[in-house]
């Protein structure tokens, strides 16, 4: 029966896989930590650590999507200063599920395909993930049947939708032509 001292504890006991836990580095491939000692630590790391860890994540994921979309975060803090941190159609907070989140980017889907990464030239602004949803169904009704609803009841969601489209089409014309201009 082979015997190790915890580094840790100092505790002598039987070297085997209850005691300590696998690692090719170590010597006969088991730490030189007892499991106790090593998942005592493990939770402490884990206690002080877990909200940073989870924010510093957080943060890179939103850097990863800025460039997906070709803008940066300062152009989304620009934007949400802008919009009052409201949507830009419906003027309230993002509050999908019940739990308030961060307005997701709006673009014009018939410039850029997002399965490889945006141009960054035809984002509209910020929307609510409600917002966000129910305008991609109502862009994908109007290009598969090209309807375009002559009036909407006034103070509608409907409404609000179409004068939305209607302002960014007008600036993405406005674009298109000045490049195609140079």
């Amino acid at each position: 029966m082979t015997i190790r001292t915890c580094s840790t504890c100092g505790t002598t006991k039987e070297l085997n896989h209850n005691n300590f836990a696998p690692n090719k580095r170590c010597t006969n491939g088991l730490t030189r930590e007892c499991r106790i000692c090593c998942n005592s630590r493990r939770t402490k790391w884990a206690n002080v650590n877990r909200v940073r860890t989870i924010e510093k994540s957080r943060y890179y994921e939103f850097i990863r999507e800025m460039r997906n979309y070709g803008t940066t975060t300062a152009w989304y803090s620009d934007v949400l200063i802008e919009q009052k941190g409201l949507c830009s159609m419906c003027g309230h907070l993002s509050h999908h599920h019940g739990t308030i989140q961060r307005l997701q980017v709006d673009h014009n889907h018939e410039c850029c395909d997002l399965h490889t990464k945006s141009c960054g030239k035809c984002l509209r602004g910020l929307l609510c993930a409600d917002c966000n949803i129910n305008l991609s169904y109502l862009e994908k009704f109007l290009s598969d049947y090209y309807v375009m609803p002559v009036a909407a009841k006034p103070g509608t969601w409907l409404e609000k939708a179409l004068q939305y489209l209607m302002k960014w089409q007008g600036i993405h014309k406005t674009q298109t032509q000045e490049v195609s201009k140079c």
